[in-house]
């Protein structure tokens, strides 16, 4: 997909009426791992597909693992979570698929650990204070 599409998509995703994977937007810490998987190619023959659809074969094409990830991450700003500043860790993994695809995996903590972060959370031009933001640690 071309970022054109990917930002498309995003935006019809985030407009259905049946969006229901999150209820607010996330405010915590999060982790992501991102699993890219572009189209294996034609040249190869059975055994070579078989050995890229196990992972054995893996592209060292563009984009870069670094373009990926932010472009991903970017793409769920203000839609999924705040920011992507929240992201404490994350992966990007390439592989070839006769199925090309894009897999998101996304954890995040259902509170802040400490003042720092909640301050830093709250104090932002973004945030919404209708969010009942939960601080474990007084």
């Amino acid at each position: 997909m071309t970022g054109q599409e990917d930002n498309a998509f995003m935006k019809r995703l985030m407009t259905q009426e049946d969006f229901t994977m999150i209820d607010q937007m996330i405010c915590t810490p999060c982790i992501v791992d991102i699993n890219l998987f572009f189209k294996t190619p034609s040249c190869y023959n059975r055994e070579d597909t078989i050995l890229a659809e196990i992972g054995i074969h893996r592209p060292i094409t563009k984009p870069d693992w670094d373009n990926a990830g932010k472009k991903y991450s970017d793409m769920f700003n203000a839609n999924i979570w705040l920011d992507d500043t929240l992201v404490i860790d994350g992966a990007v993994h390439k592989y070839y698929s006769i199925l090309p695809r894009v897999e998101i995996r996304l954890r995040y903590l259902n509170m802040l650990y400490n003042k720092h972060q909640y301050s830093s959370i709250t104090h932002r031009a973004d945030f919404d204070p209708n969010i009942d933001l939960k601080f474990y640690g007084g």
